[in-house]
């Protein structure tokens, strides 16, 4: 199911009903070959929509007055900044206004891990991670961002060692 309209205010209660997007008019070319494309992939051969691709594949980031549908396997990072969160996704940054306890908790704990107060990391965007003394270690990603977990997040560094 598509949303379509000129109410962005609606954006959120779209998902609850398992929306596949929302789309606010006027709707650009692009935008809606997008959404084609996505809900091609989200059907199976009978037709149904398939919510496995459709709910937990995708995660909804509320940028302004728009809902950008985003990947989970294509979140690398996401940093805490004060009272927003930077969503860094497929060579792309969102900025979002949640807690980055809660927004850790949507993304679900087995792929994403805590390594700083400020920061959750993608395990498998993870490509070396470098002892930096006093219980840190700098961490460099695929992307070639890097980070530093914090002391206090040392048993979660360790686990990722072992």
């Amino acid at each position: 199911m598509v949303f379509v309209t000129a109410y962005p205010q609606h954006g959120a209660r779209a998902f609850d009903v398992r929306a596949v997007d929302y789309l606010i008019k006027p709707v650009s070319g692009e935008r809606l070959r997008d959404t084609l494309e996505r809900l091609s992939g989200a059907r199976t051969k009978d037709g149904v929509v398939n919510e496995a691709v459709s709910d937990a594949d995708r995660i909804p980031l509320k940028v302004g007055s728009r809902v950008h549908l985003v990947q989970r396997n294509k979140i690398d990072l996401v940093v805490s900044i004060g009272n927003y969160l930077e969503v860094h996704a497929d060579g792309a940054v969102y900025t979002v206004r949640e807690t980055l306890t809660d927004f850790h908790s949507r993304l679900g704990c087995a792929e994403f891990a805590r390594l700083h107060r400020s920061a959750v990391v993608r395990i498998a965007a993870i490509r070396q991670i470098v002892p930096a003394g006093s219980a840190r270690f700098r961490i460099v990603l695929v992307s070639g961002q890097h980070l530093f977990s914090g002391r206090q997040f040392r048993s979660k560094v360790d686990e990722l060692l072992a």
